[in-house]
C-alpha cells in the first residue's frame, strides 16, 4: 500500500535526507586512508610521477591529451576561401544590424525632421521639435539642446549623454529624424 511501483512519479531531491556533508566527508576519509595517515598521503606526489615517466622513455605515456599536444608540430593556419566568405557574411550581417565601431565621431552629422511624425507628448516628439525649430541641426548641437530641454516623461535622462545618443539614434532609425545630405563640394573650391 505504501510504495508506488513507478519511481518516475516520485519527485527528485537535491540532497540526501538525514545525511550531513560533514558526516559524508568523514566516511570518505575513513574508507580511503589507513589509520594515522594524513589526507595528502592519498594523492601521488609530483616527484613520484616524474621519476616514473623518466625511468622508461619507451613506455606508453600516461596522459594521452598532453602527449598529443606535445607531438603536434606548429602549423600556420591557412586562410581559405570558405573562411573569407564566412568573414564577409559576418561583416555584412553586422553592418545590416547597425553595428558601428566604437569611437566613430558623428557630431558633424546634420539632422533634419524625418518623414514620420511622432506621437505628441513623447520624448521623441520633444527631440523632433528641437530639430524642427532650427530646420537643420548638427548632432552635437542637438545633444547640447537636449541636455537643457524639458521632457514630458519622468524617466527621461537629458543629462546623460549615452541616453541622449540612444534616443537620437532611435529617432533616425525609425524615420522621425533624417540625416541631411552633405553640402555639395564645388570643383572650384578643391583646386
Amino acid at each position: 500500500m505504501g510504495q508506488p511501483d513507478d519511481t518516475t512519479t516520485m519527485p527528485m531531491r537535491a540532497t540526501r535526507s538525514g545525511v550531513s556533508r560533514k558526516m559524508l566527508t568523514r566516511k570518505a576519509l575513513n574508507q580511503r586512508l589507513p589509520d594515522g595517515e594524513p589526507l595528502e598521503a592519498s594523492f601521488p606526489s609530483a616527484k613520484n610521477v616524474t621519476t616514473e615517466q623518466s625511468a622508461d622513455p619507451f613506455s606508453a605515456p600516461t596522459s594521452a591529451p598532453a602527449t598529443a599536444l606535445a607531438q603536434q608540430p606548429l602549423v600556420q593556419a591557412e586562410w581559405l576561401s570558405e573562411d573569407e566568405t564566412a568573414f564577409q557574411t559576418l561583416l555584412a550581417r553586422r553592418k545590416a544590424a547597425g553595428y558601428q565601431r566604437r569611437g566613430r565621431d558623428l557630431s558633424d552629422q546634420v539632422l533634419k525632421p524625418g518623414e514620420i511624425k511622432p506621437n505628441p507628448d513623447t520624448i521623441v516628439a520633444t527631440i523632433v521639435a528641437l530639430v524642427t525649430e532650427r530646420g537643420e541641426l548638427m548632432r552635437c548641437e542637438l545633444l547640447t539642446a537636449m541636455a537643457t530641454a524639458t521632457f514630458p516623461h519622468p524617466r527621461a535622462k537629458p543629462a546623460d549623454a549615452s541616453w541622449c545618443q540612444g534616443y537620437v539614434a532611435g529617432a533616425i532609425r525609425n524615420g522621425f529624424l533624417a540625416v541631411a545630405p552633405p553640402p555639395p563640394v564645388d570643383a572650384e573650391q578643391e583646386g
